[in-house]
Protein backbone atom coordinates (compact mmCIF):
# COMPACT_ATOMS: atom_id res chain seq x y z
CA UNK A 1 0.00 0.00 0.00
CA UNK A 2 1.41 3.30 -0.82
CA UNK A 3 0.32 6.75 -0.87
CA UNK A 4 -0.64 9.08 1.88
CA UNK A 5 -4.30 8.54 3.40
CA UNK A 6 -5.66 9.34 6.84
CA UNK A 7 -7.54 7.80 9.74
CA UNK A 8 -10.28 8.48 12.25
CA UNK A 9 -8.93 7.79 15.78
CA UNK A 10 -11.93 8.09 18.41
CA UNK A 11 -11.08 8.57 21.76
CA UNK A 12 -13.32 7.32 24.86
CA UNK A 13 -15.40 9.39 26.93
CA UNK A 14 -12.89 9.65 29.69
CA UNK A 15 -10.03 10.48 27.88
CA UNK A 16 -10.18 14.26 27.72
CA UNK A 17 -7.85 16.78 26.47
CA UNK A 18 -4.92 14.74 28.37
CA UNK A 19 -6.07 11.60 25.67
CA UNK A 20 -5.23 13.92 22.73
CA UNK A 21 -2.22 14.94 23.78
CA UNK A 22 -1.21 10.86 24.13
CA UNK A 23 -2.42 10.57 20.35
CA UNK A 24 -0.72 13.66 19.27
CA UNK A 25 2.69 12.23 21.15
CA UNK A 26 2.21 8.81 19.79
CA UNK A 27 1.39 10.58 16.36
CA UNK A 28 4.94 12.48 16.50
CA UNK A 29 6.92 9.26 17.78
CA UNK A 30 5.61 7.59 14.89
CA UNK A 31 6.07 10.15 12.13
CA UNK A 32 2.47 11.10 11.70
CA UNK A 33 0.72 14.49 11.36
CA UNK A 34 -2.13 15.43 13.50
CA UNK A 35 -4.45 16.89 10.88
CA UNK A 36 -7.39 17.69 12.35
CA UNK A 37 -8.83 17.69 16.47
CA UNK A 38 -12.44 17.84 17.18
CA UNK A 39 -13.34 17.83 21.05
CA UNK A 40 -17.14 17.59 20.58
CA UNK A 41 -16.54 14.42 18.15
CA UNK A 42 -13.36 12.98 20.65
CA UNK A 43 -11.93 12.65 17.57
CA UNK A 44 -8.61 13.14 15.79
CA UNK A 45 -7.17 12.93 12.44
CA UNK A 46 -4.12 11.72 11.53
CA UNK A 47 -2.01 11.34 8.08
CA UNK A 48 0.64 9.87 7.10
CA UNK A 49 2.01 7.33 5.28
CA UNK A 50 -0.97 4.33 4.49
CA UNK A 51 0.94 1.36 5.09
CA UNK A 52 2.94 3.12 7.78
CA UNK A 53 -0.54 3.76 9.60
CA UNK A 54 -2.32 0.34 9.13
CA UNK A 55 0.61 -1.28 11.02
CA UNK A 56 0.92 1.39 13.61
CA UNK A 57 -2.57 1.56 14.18
CA UNK A 58 -4.21 -1.59 13.79
CA UNK A 59 -4.75 -3.49 16.11
CA UNK A 60 -4.78 -0.52 18.46
CA UNK A 61 -1.64 -0.71 20.51
CA UNK A 62 -1.27 -0.90 24.11
CA UNK A 63 -0.36 2.36 24.68
CA UNK A 64 -3.40 3.70 22.70
CA UNK A 65 -5.94 1.76 24.61
CA UNK A 66 -6.73 3.30 27.77
CA UNK A 67 -7.29 6.61 25.76
CA UNK A 68 -9.04 5.27 22.60
CA UNK A 69 -11.59 3.80 21.63
CA UNK A 70 -12.15 3.11 18.13
CA UNK A 71 -9.76 4.07 14.61
CA UNK A 72 -11.05 3.95 10.79
CA UNK A 73 -8.90 4.12 8.05
CA UNK A 74 -6.56 4.57 6.45
CA UNK A 75 -9.41 4.14 3.53
CA UNK A 76 -9.25 0.78 1.97
CA UNK A 77 -7.42 -1.01 5.05
CA UNK A 78 -9.78 -3.81 6.82
CA UNK A 79 -12.72 -2.20 4.94
CA UNK A 80 -11.81 -2.55 1.07
CA UNK A 81 -13.77 -0.15 -0.83
CA UNK A 82 -17.47 -1.42 -0.12
CA UNK A 83 -20.38 -0.49 -3.05
CA UNK A 84 -23.05 0.66 -2.10
CA UNK A 85 -26.23 -1.86 -2.30
CA UNK A 86 -29.31 -1.03 -4.36
CA UNK A 87 -31.24 -4.16 -4.20
CA UNK A 88 -34.10 -4.63 -6.05
CA UNK A 89 -37.07 -3.54 -3.81
CA UNK A 90 -40.73 -4.09 -4.73
CA UNK A 91 -42.28 -0.59 -4.20
CA UNK A 92 -46.24 -0.34 -4.90
CA UNK A 93 -48.39 1.79 -3.00
CA UNK A 94 -49.54 3.72 -5.58
CA UNK A 95 -47.57 6.65 -7.55
CA UNK A 96 -48.72 10.19 -7.67
CA UNK A 97 -50.21 10.05 -3.94
CA UNK A 98 -50.77 13.21 -2.35
CA UNK A 99 -48.75 14.06 0.61
CA UNK A 100 -51.46 14.59 3.04
CA UNK A 101 -52.30 11.07 1.75
CA UNK A 102 -49.96 9.72 2.05
CA UNK A 103 -49.03 10.58 5.50
CA UNK A 104 -52.59 9.75 6.65
CA UNK A 105 -52.10 6.06 5.28
CA UNK A 106 -48.54 6.08 7.57
CA UNK A 107 -50.18 7.95 10.71
CA UNK A 108 -48.03 9.92 10.46
CA UNK A 109 -48.72 13.26 13.06
CA UNK A 110 -49.98 16.46 11.77
CA UNK A 111 -46.99 19.30 10.51
CA UNK A 112 -44.34 19.68 7.58
CA UNK A 113 -40.92 20.00 9.23
CA UNK A 114 -41.23 23.58 9.58
CA UNK A 115 -37.99 24.68 12.39
CA UNK A 116 -36.79 20.82 12.18
CA UNK A 117 -33.35 20.27 10.68
CA UNK A 118 -32.49 16.89 9.17
CA UNK A 119 -29.02 15.31 8.46
CA UNK A 120 -29.09 12.95 5.54
CA UNK A 121 -25.67 11.07 5.45
CA UNK A 122 -24.62 10.02 2.11
CA UNK A 123 -21.99 7.83 1.07
CA UNK A 124 -22.81 7.81 -3.08
CA UNK A 125 -22.72 11.43 -3.78
CA UNK A 126 -25.07 14.23 -4.28
CA UNK A 127 -28.15 14.66 -6.57
CA UNK A 128 -28.55 17.31 -9.34
CA UNK A 129 -31.37 19.59 -9.27
CA UNK A 130 -32.74 18.46 -12.32
CA UNK A 131 -33.04 15.03 -10.79
CA UNK A 132 -34.57 16.08 -7.74
CA UNK A 133 -37.59 18.11 -10.01
CA UNK A 134 -38.10 15.35 -11.75
CA UNK A 135 -38.73 12.59 -9.37
CA UNK A 136 -40.96 14.95 -8.10
CA UNK A 137 -42.80 15.62 -11.31
CA UNK A 138 -43.16 11.60 -11.41
CA UNK A 139 -44.64 11.69 -7.62
CA UNK A 140 -47.08 14.78 -8.24
CA UNK A 141 -45.49 16.59 -5.31
CA UNK A 142 -43.53 20.12 -5.39
CA UNK A 143 -39.56 19.71 -5.51
CA UNK A 144 -38.40 21.60 -1.65
CA UNK A 145 -38.37 25.51 -2.07
CA UNK A 146 -34.71 25.44 -0.68
CA UNK A 147 -31.84 23.13 -2.11
CA UNK A 148 -30.11 20.80 0.60
CA UNK A 149 -26.65 21.80 2.10
CA UNK A 150 -23.98 20.17 1.42
CA UNK A 151 -20.86 19.23 4.06
CA UNK A 152 -18.33 17.50 2.76
CA UNK A 153 -16.53 15.07 5.09
CA UNK A 154 -13.36 13.50 4.85
CA UNK A 155 -12.48 15.27 1.42
CA UNK A 156 -15.58 12.85 -0.26
CA UNK A 157 -15.71 14.12 -3.77
CA UNK A 158 -19.08 15.88 -4.68
CA UNK A 159 -20.09 13.74 -7.49
CA UNK A 160 -23.41 12.70 -8.50
CA UNK A 161 -25.20 9.76 -7.11
CA UNK A 162 -26.11 6.56 -9.12
CA UNK A 163 -29.71 6.69 -10.64
CA UNK A 164 -30.93 3.98 -8.22
CA UNK A 165 -28.86 5.01 -4.85
CA UNK A 166 -30.60 5.80 -1.47
CA UNK A 167 -30.16 9.21 -1.70
CA UNK A 168 -32.75 9.92 -3.95
CA UNK A 169 -35.24 8.26 -2.28
CA UNK A 170 -34.68 10.18 1.11
CA UNK A 171 -34.87 13.90 -0.65
CA UNK A 172 -38.23 12.81 -1.83
CA UNK A 173 -40.18 11.33 1.15
CA UNK A 174 -38.65 14.38 3.32
CA UNK A 175 -39.71 16.60 -0.01
CA UNK A 176 -43.46 15.18 0.22
CA UNK A 177 -43.92 14.70 4.17
CA UNK A 178 -41.91 17.38 5.48
CA UNK A 179 -41.54 20.11 2.68
CA UNK A 180 -40.25 23.18 5.40
CA UNK A 181 -37.44 21.00 7.06
CA UNK A 182 -33.93 22.18 6.36
CA UNK A 183 -31.68 19.77 5.09
CA UNK A 184 -28.44 18.90 5.45
CA UNK A 185 -26.36 16.23 3.42
CA UNK A 186 -22.64 15.03 4.87
CA UNK A 187 -21.31 13.42 1.58
CA UNK A 188 -18.27 11.13 2.82
CA UNK A 189 -16.64 8.41 0.50
CA UNK A 190 -18.36 5.00 1.02
CA UNK A 191 -15.93 3.17 3.47
CA UNK A 192 -16.60 2.49 7.04
CA UNK A 193 -14.28 5.63 8.06
CA UNK A 194 -16.26 7.91 5.43
CA UNK A 195 -19.52 6.45 7.02
CA UNK A 196 -18.56 6.76 10.85
CA UNK A 197 -17.12 10.59 9.88
CA UNK A 198 -19.79 11.38 8.37
CA UNK A 199 -22.89 10.15 11.28
CA UNK A 200 -20.52 11.92 13.83
CA UNK A 201 -19.99 15.01 11.99
CA UNK A 202 -24.11 14.96 11.54
CA UNK A 203 -24.75 14.76 15.03
CA UNK A 204 -22.31 17.22 16.55
CA UNK A 205 -23.49 19.43 14.02
CA UNK A 206 -23.37 22.65 16.18
CA UNK A 207 -24.30 25.11 13.56
CA UNK A 208 -27.06 23.54 11.90
CA UNK A 209 -28.04 21.43 15.49
CA UNK A 210 -30.16 18.75 13.25
CA UNK A 211 -32.93 17.03 15.46
CA UNK A 212 -32.85 13.61 13.29
CA UNK A 213 -30.09 11.73 11.16
CA UNK A 214 -30.82 9.48 8.82
CA UNK A 215 -28.57 7.22 6.46
CA UNK A 216 -29.93 4.71 3.72
CA UNK A 217 -26.10 2.57 4.24
CA UNK A 218 -24.07 0.99 6.23
CA UNK A 219 -20.80 -0.14 5.84
CA UNK A 220 -20.21 -4.13 6.08
CA UNK A 221 -17.86 -3.86 8.59
CA UNK A 222 -18.44 -0.68 11.27
CA UNK A 223 -16.64 -2.85 14.19
CA UNK A 224 -19.82 -2.24 16.21
CA UNK A 225 -19.76 1.69 16.32
CA UNK A 226 -22.70 2.32 14.87
CA UNK A 227 -24.53 1.27 18.55
CA UNK A 228 -22.09 3.64 20.20
CA UNK A 229 -22.74 6.58 17.75
CA UNK A 230 -26.77 6.03 18.54
CA UNK A 231 -25.91 6.39 22.22
CA UNK A 232 -23.98 9.25 21.48
CA UNK A 233 -26.84 10.87 19.20
CA UNK A 234 -29.52 10.25 22.14
CA UNK A 235 -27.42 11.18 24.86
CA UNK A 236 -27.18 15.11 23.01
CA UNK A 237 -31.04 15.03 21.60
CA UNK A 238 -30.17 13.40 18.36
CA UNK A 239 -32.45 11.13 16.86
CA UNK A 240 -30.36 8.13 14.50
CA UNK A 241 -32.11 6.78 12.14
CA UNK A 242 -29.96 3.45 10.29
CA UNK A 243 -31.60 1.30 7.71
CA UNK A 244 -34.59 -1.24 8.66
CA UNK A 245 -34.24 0.87 12.16
CA UNK A 246 -37.50 -0.70 13.04
CA UNK A 247 -41.14 -1.69 11.34
CA UNK A 248 -41.26 -0.49 8.07
CA UNK A 249 -44.67 1.72 8.77
CA UNK A 250 -45.39 2.07 4.77
CA UNK A 251 -44.28 1.70 1.18
CA UNK A 252 -43.70 4.60 -1.42
CA UNK A 253 -43.90 3.89 -5.41
CA UNK A 254 -40.49 4.65 -7.64
CA UNK A 255 -41.25 7.30 -10.05
CA UNK A 256 -40.96 5.82 -13.00
CA UNK A 257 -41.87 2.10 -13.81
CA UNK A 258 -38.46 -0.30 -13.60
CA UNK A 259 -36.47 2.10 -10.93
CA UNK A 260 -35.56 0.23 -7.59
CA UNK A 261 -34.69 2.01 -4.65
CA UNK A 262 -32.98 0.92 -1.39
CA UNK A 263 -35.09 0.04 1.14
CA UNK A 264 -33.37 0.51 4.13
CA UNK A 265 -32.69 4.41 2.77
CA UNK A 266 -36.60 4.42 2.66
CA UNK A 267 -37.15 2.70 6.35
CA UNK A 268 -34.52 5.53 7.54
CA UNK A 269 -35.89 8.23 5.93
CA UNK A 270 -40.02 7.71 7.14
CA UNK A 271 -38.91 7.27 10.19
CA UNK A 272 -37.15 10.54 10.24
CA UNK A 273 -40.33 12.51 8.48
CA UNK A 274 -42.69 10.72 10.91
CA UNK A 275 -40.19 12.42 13.61
CA UNK A 276 -40.00 15.56 11.53
CA UNK A 277 -43.64 15.90 11.60
CA UNK A 278 -43.86 16.30 15.18
CA UNK A 279 -44.18 19.88 17.33
CA UNK A 280 -40.90 21.45 18.13
CA UNK A 281 -40.17 20.16 21.87
CA UNK A 282 -39.90 22.99 24.53
CA UNK A 283 -36.72 24.62 24.87
CA UNK A 284 -36.20 24.69 28.15
CA UNK A 285 -35.88 22.24 30.67
CA UNK A 286 -38.32 21.21 33.20
CA UNK A 287 -38.17 23.79 36.36
CA UNK A 288 -36.08 22.79 39.17
CA UNK A 289 -37.15 23.08 43.12
CA UNK A 290 -37.01 26.39 44.16
CA UNK A 291 -36.52 25.74 48.27
CA UNK A 292 -32.58 26.14 48.33
CA UNK A 293 -31.37 22.95 49.94
CA UNK A 294 -30.23 23.35 53.94
CA UNK A 295 -26.49 23.55 54.88
CA UNK A 296 -25.22 20.57 55.55
CA UNK A 297 -24.78 19.26 58.87
CA UNK A 298 -20.95 17.90 59.96
CA UNK A 299 -20.71 15.40 62.67
CA UNK A 300 -18.27 13.03 64.21
CA UNK A 301 -18.73 10.56 61.65
CA UNK A 302 -15.97 11.72 59.27
CA UNK A 303 -13.62 9.85 57.46
CA UNK A 304 -10.00 10.42 56.37
CA UNK A 305 -9.70 10.27 52.45
CA UNK A 306 -6.80 8.02 51.96
CA UNK A 307 -4.26 8.53 48.85
CA UNK A 308 -5.19 4.97 47.60
CA UNK A 309 -8.24 6.50 46.21
CA UNK A 310 -6.48 7.85 42.93
CA UNK A 311 -7.92 4.33 41.78
CA UNK A 312 -6.91 5.83 38.18
CA UNK A 313 -3.43 7.14 38.57
CA UNK A 314 -0.53 5.67 39.13
CA UNK A 315 1.08 5.67 42.31
CA UNK A 316 4.73 7.51 41.26
CA UNK A 317 2.00 9.92 40.05
CA UNK A 318 0.58 10.43 43.46
CA UNK A 319 4.13 10.23 45.08
CA UNK A 320 6.12 12.41 42.70
CA UNK A 321 3.69 15.40 42.45
CA UNK A 322 5.21 18.54 42.69
CA UNK A 323 3.88 21.46 44.65
CA UNK A 324 1.80 24.11 42.89
CA UNK A 325 4.07 27.26 44.43
CA UNK A 326 5.84 27.69 47.33
CA UNK A 327 6.00 24.42 49.26
CA UNK A 328 4.51 24.84 53.35
CA UNK A 329 6.84 23.11 55.54
CA UNK A 330 3.44 21.76 57.34
CA UNK A 331 0.51 19.48 56.03
CA UNK A 332 -2.98 21.04 56.15
CA UNK A 333 -5.31 18.88 58.12
CA UNK A 334 -8.49 18.49 56.76
CA UNK A 335 -11.37 15.79 57.86
CA UNK A 336 -12.93 13.97 54.93
CA UNK A 337 -16.37 12.68 54.97
CA UNK A 338 -18.00 10.63 51.92
CA UNK A 339 -21.59 11.48 50.85
CA UNK A 340 -23.71 8.88 50.58
CA UNK A 341 -25.38 7.60 46.64
CA UNK A 342 -23.08 9.78 44.85
CA UNK A 343 -21.15 9.66 41.63
CA UNK A 344 -20.66 13.00 40.27
CA UNK A 345 -19.40 14.81 37.04
CA UNK A 346 -19.30 18.05 38.13
CA UNK A 347 -20.02 20.34 41.66
CA UNK A 348 -21.30 24.03 42.21
CA UNK A 349 -21.81 25.80 45.19
CA UNK A 350 -24.43 28.82 45.43
CA UNK A 351 -24.21 31.86 47.97
CA UNK A 352 -26.88 30.75 50.32
CA UNK A 353 -24.60 27.22 51.34
CA UNK A 354 -26.46 25.17 48.80
CA UNK A 355 -24.81 22.96 46.57
CA UNK A 356 -25.59 21.59 43.14
CA UNK A 357 -23.64 18.46 41.39
CA UNK A 358 -24.06 16.96 37.63
CA UNK A 359 -24.77 12.97 38.20
CA UNK A 360 -21.96 10.90 36.40
CA UNK A 361 -24.61 9.11 33.84
CA UNK A 362 -25.62 11.04 31.20
CA UNK A 363 -29.19 10.69 30.00
CA UNK A 364 -30.79 12.55 26.66
CA UNK A 365 -30.32 15.86 28.19
CA UNK A 366 -27.07 15.78 29.66
CA UNK A 367 -26.37 14.69 33.14
CA UNK A 368 -28.35 14.70 35.35
CA UNK A 369 -28.94 17.87 38.00
CA UNK A 370 -28.65 16.79 41.74
CA UNK A 371 -29.39 19.11 45.24
CA UNK A 372 -27.78 18.11 48.71
CA UNK A 373 -30.01 18.50 51.12
CA UNK A 374 -27.99 17.37 54.03
CA UNK A 375 -29.01 14.25 53.81
CA UNK A 376 -29.06 12.71 50.73
CA UNK A 377 -28.89 14.08 46.75
CA UNK A 378 -32.60 15.05 45.49
CA UNK A 379 -33.46 15.36 41.78
CA UNK A 380 -33.59 18.37 40.34
CA UNK A 381 -35.47 17.08 37.12
CA UNK A 382 -32.97 18.79 34.96
CA UNK A 383 -29.71 18.22 33.40
CA UNK A 384 -26.98 19.61 31.15
CA UNK A 385 -22.68 19.12 30.92
CA UNK A 386 -21.83 22.15 33.59
CA UNK A 387 -23.34 23.60 36.05
CA UNK A 388 -22.72 26.48 38.35
CA UNK A 389 -24.97 28.61 41.20
CA UNK A 390 -25.35 32.38 41.95
CA UNK A 391 -25.63 34.09 45.23
CA UNK A 392 -29.09 33.25 45.97
CA UNK A 393 -27.97 29.66 45.68
CA UNK A 394 -30.34 29.69 41.87
CA UNK A 395 -28.22 27.04 39.56
CA UNK A 396 -27.25 27.79 35.83
CA UNK A 397 -26.64 24.92 33.61
CA UNK A 398 -25.10 24.57 29.69
CA UNK A 399 -26.80 21.87 27.73
CA UNK A 400 -25.29 19.78 25.14
CA UNK A 401 -25.63 21.76 22.46
CA UNK A 402 -23.29 24.62 24.83
CA UNK A 403 -26.35 26.54 25.67
CA UNK A 404 -26.73 29.17 28.81
CA UNK A 405 -29.56 28.12 30.65
CA UNK A 406 -30.86 30.38 33.76
CA UNK A 407 -32.81 29.22 36.54
CA UNK A 408 -35.47 31.94 37.14
CA UNK A 409 -37.14 30.41 39.94
CA UNK A 410 -39.72 28.45 37.75
CA UNK A 411 -38.50 27.69 34.81
CA UNK A 412 -35.01 27.60 32.84
CA UNK A 413 -34.35 30.77 29.94
CA UNK A 414 -32.09 30.39 27.62
CA UNK A 415 -29.04 33.03 27.30
CA UNK A 416 -25.74 32.71 25.29
CA UNK A 417 -24.61 29.92 22.98
CA UNK A 418 -21.46 28.12 22.50
CA UNK A 419 -20.75 27.75 26.10
CA UNK A 420 -18.70 25.22 28.09
CA UNK A 421 -18.36 26.41 31.30
CA UNK A 422 -20.54 29.46 33.46
CA UNK A 423 -19.07 30.89 37.38
CA UNK A 424 -22.18 33.71 38.75
CA UNK A 425 -20.52 36.25 40.68
CA UNK A 426 -22.34 38.01 43.87
CA UNK A 427 -23.42 41.19 41.67
CA UNK A 428 -24.28 39.29 38.49
CA UNK A 429 -21.76 39.28 37.07
CA UNK A 430 -20.47 36.42 34.63
CA UNK A 431 -17.65 34.94 33.47
CA UNK A 432 -17.84 31.79 31.52
CA UNK A 433 -15.33 29.96 28.62
CA UNK A 434 -16.52 29.75 25.38
CA UNK A 435 -17.00 26.59 23.80
CA UNK A 436 -13.43 25.26 22.49
CA UNK A 437 -12.81 23.94 18.92
CA UNK A 438 -9.48 22.38 20.10
CA UNK A 439 -7.93 20.88 23.28
CA UNK A 440 -6.85 24.09 23.80
CA UNK A 441 -9.43 25.73 26.12
CA UNK A 442 -12.04 28.10 25.36
CA UNK A 443 -12.02 31.76 25.54
CA UNK A 444 -12.97 33.36 28.66
CA UNK A 445 -16.12 35.52 28.23
CA UNK A 446 -17.44 37.95 30.82
CA UNK A 447 -20.80 40.07 30.74
CA UNK A 448 -21.22 42.46 32.98
CA UNK A 449 -24.68 42.64 33.72
CA UNK A 450 -27.87 41.02 32.77
CA UNK A 451 -28.30 43.28 30.06
CA UNK A 452 -24.89 43.81 28.90
CA UNK A 453 -22.97 41.84 25.93
CA UNK A 454 -20.27 39.57 26.09
CA UNK A 455 -16.83 40.45 26.09
CA UNK A 456 -13.20 38.04 25.55
CA UNK A 457 -11.01 38.43 28.29
CA UNK A 458 -8.00 37.23 26.70
CA UNK A 459 -7.56 34.61 27.75
CA UNK A 460 -8.07 30.95 27.14
CA UNK A 461 -8.99 28.25 30.09
CA UNK A 462 -10.14 24.92 30.71
CA UNK A 463 -11.79 25.96 34.18
CA UNK A 464 -13.31 28.67 35.94
CA UNK A 465 -13.66 30.02 39.20
CA UNK A 466 -14.65 33.68 40.88
CA UNK A 467 -13.55 34.44 44.51
CA UNK A 468 -16.20 36.32 47.01
CA UNK A 469 -15.24 39.49 45.57
CA UNK A 470 -16.11 38.25 41.97
CA UNK A 471 -12.44 38.23 41.04
CA UNK A 472 -12.08 35.53 38.09
CA UNK A 473 -9.52 32.75 38.26
CA UNK A 474 -8.89 30.08 35.54
CA UNK A 475 -7.11 27.29 35.30
CA UNK A 476 -5.21 27.51 31.17
CA UNK A 477 -4.61 24.38 29.18
CA UNK A 478 -0.86 24.35 30.22
CA UNK A 479 -1.93 23.57 33.99
CA UNK A 480 -1.12 26.95 35.51
CA UNK A 481 -4.00 29.07 37.61
CA UNK A 482 -4.14 32.66 36.44
CA UNK A 483 -6.10 35.50 38.74
CA UNK A 484 -7.60 38.70 36.81
CA UNK A 485 -5.88 41.75 38.02
CA UNK A 486 -6.92 44.35 36.68
CA UNK A 487 -6.99 44.02 32.79
CA UNK A 488 -4.42 41.57 32.92
CA UNK A 489 -3.93 37.71 34.26
CA UNK A 490 -0.77 36.78 36.99
CA UNK A 491 0.15 33.76 37.53
CA UNK A 492 -0.77 32.27 40.96
CA UNK A 493 0.16 28.28 40.80
CA UNK A 494 1.05 25.68 38.10
CA UNK A 495 0.22 22.30 37.96
CA UNK A 496 -3.64 22.50 38.52
CA UNK A 497 -6.21 20.17 37.30
CA UNK A 498 -9.14 22.42 39.51
CA UNK A 499 -9.71 25.69 41.65
CA UNK A 500 -11.63 26.64 44.16
CA UNK A 501 -11.85 29.78 46.01
CA UNK A 502 -12.74 29.76 49.82
CA UNK A 503 -15.20 32.47 51.38
CA UNK A 504 -11.58 33.81 52.91
CA UNK A 505 -10.20 34.33 49.88
CA UNK A 506 -8.23 31.19 50.05
CA UNK A 507 -7.78 29.13 46.67
CA UNK A 508 -8.06 25.41 46.68
CA UNK A 509 -6.19 23.73 43.96
CA UNK A 510 -6.10 19.77 42.28
CA UNK A 511 -2.89 19.15 41.05
CA UNK A 512 -3.04 18.54 37.35
CA UNK A 513 -0.64 15.54 37.70
CA UNK A 514 -1.74 13.12 40.68
CA UNK A 515 -4.90 14.95 41.67
CA UNK A 516 -3.55 16.14 45.29
CA UNK A 517 -5.22 19.09 47.10
CA UNK A 518 -3.61 22.09 48.10
CA UNK A 519 -4.21 25.41 49.98
CA UNK A 520 -3.29 28.21 50.51
CA UNK A 521 -4.26 31.79 52.14
CA UNK A 522 -4.17 35.33 50.85
CA UNK A 523 -1.00 37.23 50.96
CA UNK A 524 0.91 34.27 51.61
CA UNK A 525 3.13 32.80 48.93
CA UNK A 526 3.12 28.61 50.53
CA UNK A 527 0.87 26.18 49.41
CA UNK A 528 -0.37 23.92 52.42
CA UNK A 529 -1.19 19.96 50.94
CA UNK A 530 -3.96 18.57 52.84
CA UNK A 531 -4.20 14.82 52.28
CA UNK A 532 -6.35 13.50 50.16
CA UNK A 533 -7.15 13.66 45.91
CA UNK A 534 -9.82 15.09 43.88
CA UNK A 535 -10.95 15.69 40.57
CA UNK A 536 -12.96 18.60 40.88
CA UNK A 537 -13.60 20.98 43.95
CA UNK A 538 -15.94 23.57 44.84
CA UNK A 539 -16.19 26.06 48.17
CA UNK A 540 -18.98 26.85 50.36
CA UNK A 541 -19.50 29.80 52.41
CA UNK A 542 -19.15 28.33 55.60
CA UNK A 543 -15.69 27.97 54.80
CA UNK A 544 -16.05 23.42 54.18
CA UNK A 545 -14.23 22.39 50.98
CA UNK A 546 -16.04 19.71 48.54
CA UNK A 547 -14.35 17.79 46.02
CA UNK A 548 -15.37 15.18 43.40
CA UNK A 549 -12.91 12.02 43.86
CA UNK A 550 -11.30 10.20 40.79
CA UNK A 551 -14.03 7.49 41.12
CA UNK A 552 -16.94 10.49 41.07
CA UNK A 553 -17.67 10.05 44.69
CA UNK A 554 -18.43 13.22 46.69
CA UNK A 555 -16.47 14.11 49.94
CA UNK A 556 -16.84 17.18 52.57
CA UNK A 557 -13.55 18.40 53.92
CA UNK A 558 -13.33 20.41 56.95
CA UNK A 559 -9.84 22.08 58.43
CA UNK A 560 -9.19 20.41 61.65
CA UNK A 561 -6.50 22.84 62.78
CA UNK A 562 -6.55 24.61 65.77
CA UNK A 563 -6.22 28.38 65.65
CA UNK A 564 -2.90 28.17 67.49
CA UNK A 565 -1.91 25.81 64.19
CA UNK A 566 -3.34 28.16 61.77
CA UNK A 567 -1.75 31.31 62.57
CA UNK A 568 -2.39 33.59 60.42
CA UNK A 569 -5.16 31.95 58.84
CA UNK A 570 -7.63 33.91 60.67
CA UNK A 571 -10.56 31.96 62.48
CA UNK A 572 -11.42 28.35 61.74
CA UNK A 573 -14.57 27.72 59.57
CA UNK A 574 -17.48 27.99 61.34
CA UNK A 575 -18.52 24.35 60.26
CA UNK A 576 -15.24 22.85 61.75
CA UNK A 577 -16.21 23.95 64.85
CA UNK A 578 -19.64 22.42 65.27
Amino acid sequence: MAGESAVSVYLRRQAGAAGFRVVADFAAAQGFAVAAEDVSRRCAVLRGAADVLAGALHPIPELLRPVVEAVFGPDGYGEGQPSLPHPAVALTSGAGETPAALAASLGLPEGDGAGHCVGIVSCGGTVRRAAMEAACAALGIAPPAQRPHLVVVDDAPPAPEAPDGPLLPMLLILAALAPKAKVMVYAAPPTARGWIDAVSAAIHDLDNRPSVVCTGWTPPQPDGFSAHLAAEADRIGVRLFLPDDGHRPGRLAAPEAGKSWTGGAIDAALHAAARLRAPLAPSVLPAAPQTPPPRPHFDALTVTAHPAAALHRAQVAYETDRFPGPAHETPLPVQWRLLPWSAARDLAAGGDGSLWALGALAGPGGHPLYRWTGLFWAPAWAGGLAVAADADGRPWLVDAFGTLLRFTGTDWRPERGQVAQIAVGASGALWGLARAAGPHGGAVLHRASPDADWTEAGAQAERIALAPDGTPWIVTPAGEALRREGEAWTRQARNVRDIAIGPRGEAWVASRRGGRIYRRMPGEAAWRRAEGVAHRLAATPDGAVWAITPLGHVAVGVVAETPQAAEGDGPPPRAAAE
